[in-house]
């Protein structure tokens, strides 16, 4: 999947991000590094998983059956970022409570 398709949409970046961050919560014990691109995929690095007696395939299963959203890329597990990694920044307090400039909540 080349990273470009994604860059096309800016809501496919924000579901992807929001994605990830549900899976961070859910999945507090590893030690998550976060997302990262290169020219062509997307990867998410995540060390420490072999304390909890699993793998990347297992891991990669579980984000995709329960946190990944149909139509968008998700990203593939890994636990190292390599030199030609850029990082993606997930959101920041306000772009979670807001999307686009709009709050997600109604005014009284």
């Amino acid at each position: 999947m080349k990273i470009s398709y994604l860059k096309s949409s800016p809501s496919m970046i924000e579901v992807l991000k929001n994605n990830y961050e549900a899976f961070i919560i859910q999945n507090y014990k590893f030690n998550h590094l976060g997302l990262f691109h290169d020219e062509d995929s997307i990867y998410a690095v995540i060390q420490n998983y072999k304390e909890s007696n699993t793998t990347l395939d297992e891991i990669q299963e579980l984000y995709n059956y329960r946190f990944k959203t149909a139509g968008v890329p998700g990203p593939t597990f890994t636990e190292e970022v390599k030199d030609n990694h850029i990082k993606i920044d997930l959101r920041n307090t306000y772009e979670k409570v807001s999307l686009f400039g709009q709050p997600f909540n109604a005014f009284e």
